[in-house]
């Protein structure tokens, strides 16, 4: 890994992630587990696009199950973690564990990472 891309990951983490977190817990009611794979991460665009090329999506796709108390509590009950690496754009969803795998090239084209309804398509059929 760069000292460019550690560099981004050490600001990311510093600057933006807390409050990235906090509007998921305002969102949602509740803290979840965000872990990054950062040895997947290969440039520092990918990092940078983190706060809207995934948050940013993904707040905008759990409107509508967030939208009152009982998606709200179906959330809670059946999301716990989010896992987030670079790769080949892949939203799954893990029922067993309460995991959302999400995989994109952030820092490439909006092609290269989910899109508005892939979210909640993986996740809110299991609630």
């Amino acid at each position: 890994m760069s000292l460019e891309v550690k560099r981004a990951i050490k600001n990311f983490e510093d600057n933006l992630f807390a409050s990235c977190r906090d509007q998921i817990v305002s969102k949602f009611g509740y803290d979840i587990e965000i872990d990054f794979n950062w040895d997947s991460f290969q440039n520092k665009d990918s990092i940078a696009m983190l706060e809207h090329g995934f948050f940013g999506k993904f707040l905008d796709d759990m409107e509508n199950i967030c939208s009152d108390d009982l998606g709200k509590e179906a959330l809670k009950n059946g999301l716990t973690k989010i896992v987030v690496a670079e790769g080949t754009k892949d939203v799954k969803f893990d029922k067993e564990t309460k995991t959302l795998f999400v995989t994109a090239n952030f820092g490439g084209s909006s092609s290269e990472y989910p899109s508005f309804g892939e979210y909640r398509t993986a996740i809110e059929p299991h609630l």
